[in-house]
């Protein structure tokens, strides 16, 4: 099983990674037949001192934006990989739930409202897989408790880092989160499997139709840019073998 999941886990890394910096790419393939698994390329314009995290049950959190931050005790432990040791950008918690934070341009979180509960983008991640078993329990989460994002600075630029975020869960469902223009948008549902940068995720859907195997006609796109790598990854998880 070990050789084989690293097999899987080679394959899909050789099939997303691109050339260009913040090229990130996330696929799920739920439906292989020895389990649930999650693969993304993290392509970044530097180093970001990634290391891995074990975080146990319990640990008290804040928001980290002052008034009105978010407070929580982590329900569940995970295994994180952090961005320069400050941020979550990827993880999974001991129900495997899984988080994975990547760049979106377009990200737009609204003007701060110190009446709605919120918390840094930094901290986004690491709160669902503090506190969901589930994708379901995280959607339920979201459509019914007010939240509000603030964007941080990235380390080396000072420029504000903005993204979107995809989970996944260990039955295979998924959901895609992002914040266009002040508003939350969430797509629920198992087949929402692939997640790569700009555009905003209507959009990237609505081009994939264009493409063979999706309702059109055009061939599969061949540049690194984010939009043509989300037509080519759903391409090739579509017609990945089922391993034996």
């Amino acid at each position: 099983m070990k050789k084989e999941m690293l097999g899987v886990a080679a394959a899909l890394l050789s099939v997303f990674l691109s050339e260009t910096a913040q090229a990130c790419s996330r696929v799920l393939w739920s439906n292989s037949g020895k389990g649930v698994v999650v693969g993304r390329s993290m392509d970044w314009f530097e180093d970001t001192k990634t290391n891995l995290w074990i975080l146990p049950q319990g640990i008290e959190r804040d928001g980290g934006i002052g008034k009105n931050s978010m407070h929580w005790k982590s329900k569940y432990g995970s295994l994180v990989a952090p961005i320069y040791d400050m941020a979550s950008t990827d993880g999974m918690n001991e129900k495997g739930f899984s988080a994975n934070l990547l760049y979106l341009t377009e990200a737009d979180y609204g003007k701060r409202d110190p009446s709605i509960p919120g918390m840094s983008v930094g901290f986004w991640a690491q709160f669902f897989l503090d506190n969901f078993a589930t994708v379901k329990e995280a959607v339920h989460y979201m459509e019914t408790h007010p939240m509000q994002l603030v964007e941080v600075k990235v380390a080396s630029t000072g420029k504000a880092g903005s993204g979107h975020l995809s989970l996944a869960d260990a039955s295979g469902d998924s959901a895609i989160v992002e914040y266009i223009h002040g508003r939350q948008k969430i797509y629920h549902g198992r087949q929402y499997q692939v997640m790569t940068n700009s555009p905003p995720y209507q959009e990237q859907l609505i081009q994939l139709k264009k493409y063979r195997g999706f309702g059109g006609k055009q061939p599969l796109p061949g540049t690194s840019q984010a939009a043509d790598r989300f037509v080519r990854a759903a391409a090739y998880l579509k017609d990945l073998p089922r391993p034996k």
